[in-house]
């Protein structure tokens, strides 16, 4: 397989970035969509995959070396929790990214596009939410591809990243991600910010004896914060409301937030990826 040298980035031939894989589209803005199928030809310090996994195309963590951060938000979007979170990220200028479900973006579809008009990023978090390890090839193939399709028909865009629900994956789910052209992203810092009953909805009584009030939200991912840490929060409104807490938090600790895209491109091996092209992701045939 060829090594591609990516120049048109805003770097000199000399210090171009040279990275194996296929060149799946080129979006706007000088973006390549990479899709790495195998690890470099070239041997890579055994750190670099705690970093990045070449085989499973997954973005583990940021650069241990700059001190930024990545907040992503799940299992969107929800009109009166999603309200609150776009106004908290635009008073604080953060950007983020938001794994979404299709079938609530096809009921939102102007919320899906208002996450984009305020410059953050959208993934893919499947049509309805399944655990695709329990599903068969083609039910998982549909499982992304609709979701894709209900974003794209709401911004004109397409999503690069994805994040299986609960992060349930095996080898027969991978290939098919990889054969979509899509970047798994992963997290390190889990919120733990929804609790489930099946009877009946949680109280606050509940919430706080759990640990997902909102000050409890905060503080459990504060202390987790590290440079290249990746966040989990869900879009429901107790995380909502404890997102003002998290970014003044982190902020004071020093940190940036920064994008998927850019975490990517900042890691010691740089992967360039554009989160939502405008052009399809070219796809195996199928």
């Amino acid at each position: 397989m060829p090594t591609l040298g990516l120049v048109g980035l805003g770097m000199s031939a000399k210090s171009a970035l040279m990275i194996t894989g296929s060149l799946l589209a080129i979006g706007g803005g000088g973006y390549f969509i990479y899709k790495a199928s195998k690890p470099p030809k070239r041997p890579l310090p055994a750190v670099y995959d705690d970093y990045f996994s070449h085989a499973e195309k997954m973005l583990k963590r940021g650069n241990r070396a700059n001190n930024e951060i990545l907040l992503t938000i799940d299992d969107g979007p929800h009109p009166e929790s999603l309200k609150i979170i776009l106004a908290t990220l635009k008073k604080y200028k953060v950007p983020a990214t938001f794994f979404v479900v299709g079938i609530r973006v096809k009921e939102h579809p102007d919320l899906v596009r208002q996450i984009m008009n305020d410059g953050h990023e959208v993934g893919n978090h499947t049509q309805d939410h399944l655990r695709l390890d329990t599903l068969s090839e083609q039910a998982v193939r549909n499982q992304i591809d609709f979701c894709d399709q209900n974003i794209f028909k709401a911004t004109g865009r397409h999503a690069s990243f994805i994040r299986p629900p609960g992060f349930r994956t095996n080898a027969k789910v991978g290939d098919i991600l990889e054969s979509h052209g899509l970047t798994t992203i992963g997290w390190n810092v889990g919120a733990k910010d929804f609790i489930v009953f099946r009877n009946r909805e949680a109280t606050a009584e509940d919430r706080a004896r759990i640990g997902v009030e909102p000050d409890q939200i905060a503080e459990r991912v504060l202390k987790q914060l590290k440079p290249g840490s990746i966040i989990v929060l869900h879009d429901i409104k107790v995380s909502a409301l404890a997102l003002p807490k998290i970014i003044e938090g982190a902020q004071k600790k020093g940190f940036k937030f920064i994008t998927t895209a850019q975490m990517l491109a900042r890691l010691p091996e740089p992967i360039m990826v554009k989160a939502n092209p405008s052009a399809p992701l070219i796809t195996a045939s199928r």
